[in-house]
């Protein structure tokens, strides 16, 4: 199996992507629904597949997106907790992409990295705007 890579701890993951070679006689949806069952049961925080569309053997995984949500409405809605940070009050939308910015390039994130005993080619990642 070849993924995408692992998400950070806390973040959801929205269309994280794997690859797997698989010899079967089931068709696609029941292998679907096939799957889905296994990640219920094997996982406490489930997670499940949309889709196990046929691909080519290179696995196409170019980078991630990460998106930061700040909701700035007077009542937080609880289907928003853990997954956007709520401030009350109007922002400067301006500032914020001005400094936004300033993550664009390239940088060494060599200090954020936890070595978990696997080999890196390089803690050097390059950031841009989707």
């Amino acid at each position: 199996m070849h993924s995408a890579g692992r998400t950070d701890a806390g973040v959801h993951a929205l269309g994280q992507c794997a690859h797997a070679d698989v010899i079967t006689r089931l068709e696609p949806a029941k292998l679907l629904t096939a799957l889905n069952a296994a990640l219920l049961v094997a996982n406490p925080n489930p997670a499940k597949a949309d889709s196990l569309p046929r691909t080519t053997p290179a696995f196409p995984h170019t980078g991630k997106v990460y998106r930061y949500r700040i909701v700035t409405t007077p009542v937080f809605s609880p289907f928003e907790i853990n997954r956007a940070w709520h401030l009350q009050g109007p922002l400067d939308e301006r500032l914020l992409q001005e400094c936004a910015k300033t993550f664009q390039g390239q940088h060494d994130f060599a200090a954020f990295a936890a070595n978990r005993g696997t080999p890196v080619d390089s803690s050097v990642r390059t950031l841009r705007e989707e």
